[in-house]
Parts: structure tokens; sequence; C-alpha cells
């Protein structure tokens, strides 16, 4: 949802999903998150709440250079070696023009390229940059 200044909404971008259920895999993802936490009152709180039965549809949501929503799905599939994580993009007036499968989770997009942030064993983080090409 979009809003203006007073808060009204001024447009709605949507998209029918499934369901993606939350695992039990995925619970024991959250409580291992937070297990080395030293915060007795936090992880008495985390360990509390009560878990959702389904995962929220969307992960993360981004704008690229060209006004362009980049949503990041609770969607992957393996191909190869590599594990790749669905996009829906949607165009600046909110129309759905295409599922982009990538293994890289773009972090910024500046004339037509795509770049992302690395963290390698050591423990330094470097800056990738890739080129976009759009095919029909």
């Amino acid at each position: 949802e979009v809003y203006d200044e007073e808060g009204n909404i001024i447009r709605r971008i949507d998209r029918p999903y499934e369901a993606v259920p939350f695992t039990g895999e995925d619970a024991k993802d959250y409580y291992n998150s937070f297990a080395d936490n030293t915060n007795q009152v936090f992880q008495k709180m985390a360990r509390d709440l009560e878990l959702p039965t389904v995962k929220t549809v969307t992960d993360r949501l981004l704008v690229d250079d060209s006004g362009n929503l980049w949503v990041e799905l609770q969607e992957s599939k393996i191909q190869g070696e590599s594990e790749l994580v669905a996009y829906d993009v949607f165009d600046p007036d909110g129309v759905y023009t295409a599922k982009v499968w990538s293994e890289i989770q773009p972090a910024l997009f500046k004339a037509g390229k795509m770049y992302t942030m690395k963290t390698d064993e050591e423990g330094y983080r470097n800056l990738k940059r890739y080129r976009i090409k759009w095919e029909d």
C-alpha cells in the first residue's frame, strides 16, 4: 500500500499468493537465532511468543532506480548447486511485470546495475556489481 502525506491510501499493489506454511524447521531456526543472547528477559519473551502457522508472503521490498518495486518472496528453489530466491517485480504504476529467480540478494540499483554486499570467510565486506539484462 502507498500512502500520501495525510496517511490516505493512494495505491494498493496486490497479487494473489499461496500461503507458505511455517514449519518446525522454521521454528528451530527462530529459536536458534537468539540462543546466544544473554538477556534473559528477551529470551523468555521470545520463547513465549506464539509462532505463526504461515509465513508472511514477502521478505523484503526494494525499489530500483527505474522505479520498479522488487518484492522478495518466501519462495526458493535449488538449481544446480545454487539456491534461487523469487522476486516479483512491479513497474512504477504497480503493474506486475516479471518473476525473477536470483541467487543474488540485491541491496541497491544504480544506472542499470545491481549491487550487493558479500562478507567473506575472514569477515571482509565486498561490494559486487551485476549488470541487469531484461529479456522478453
